[in-house]
């Protein structure tokens, strides 16, 4: 990564801007900023892009192990960190929130009023494994999803998200029996005790979408999950 923070505390990074192109770069090691066991951190007023078309295949996501490569911000076993005000282009995810190889969690992550566009995932990708995350105003257009989410205790208020993707997309998540591409992706068995609240969706295969993970044991077997207050707008599934 271009910044890499690795067992700290107490770091800022500010005002940072990054452009590649990736060329003759191994996959996973295009992403631009990575914060791994980690705490009481701060991202914010920066700026990142992959510049030129990105070796990825809709076709494959499913089982290529590079399906966090060409993420600008990745988050691993973290904890209290914010993601604020930064612009972010062109990848796969935009933000990814998880664990580091299924093992410890990321909590208390705060993503707030960030731009999000041109990403071939997702703009927010939170895994299971984690909780307490807070996505709170943030714009994310022109993705095959706005927000997938599979962290239980999660709050996703006041986004706007416009997807404007063909609706014909058919990989890993957004595949068509499973809602297609869809503005904010519930992944229900983890998703428990979660609130999506005043968020506006338009121009997706579906708004929002509760869907089983596809494991065969889910972690977690009951819970509350709220949608209220959401506007949605020329979504065709």
């Amino acid at each position: 990564p271009a910044v890499d923070i690795q067992y700290a505390s107490g770091i800022t990074l500010e005002n940072v801007r990054g452009i590649t192109d990736c060329k003759g770069v191994e996959p996973m090691n295009t992403r631009l900023v990575r914060i791994l066991n980690s705490l009481d951190c701060v991202v914010t007023n920066c700026s990142f892009r992959y510049d030129g078309t990105l070796d990825f295949d809709y076709r494959t996501a499913a089982i290529s192990p590079h399906y966090t490569a060409y993420t600008p911000i990745i988050m691993q076993t973290a904890q209290n960190i914010v993601i604020e005000n930064c612009t972010l282009t062109e990848g796969t995810h935009g933000i990814y929130v998880g664990t580091l190889n299924k093992g410890g969690i990321s909590t208390d992550i705060e993503i707030r009023n960030c731009i999000m566009s041109g990403f071939k995932w997702s703009g927010v990708y939170v895994s299971s494994g984690c909780y307490d995350t807070r996505i709170l105003n943030n714009r994310i257009t022109d993705c095959a999803q706005g927000i997938k989410h599979g962290s239980r205790k999660t709050l996703i208020r006041g986004n706007y998200i416009d997807l404007s993707v063909p609706i014909t997309l058919d990989f890993v998540y957004c595949r068509k029996a499973a809602g297609g591409p869809a503005g904010i992706m519930l992944i229900e068995g983890y998703c428990v005790d979660t609130v999506v609240a005043d968020n506006t969706v338009m121009n997706g295969s579906s708004g929002i979408v509760i869907r089983d993970g596809g494991e065969k044991t889910n972690i977690y077997e009951y819970g509350n999950i709220e949608i209220s207050g959401n506007l949605i707008g020329g979504c065709t599934y």
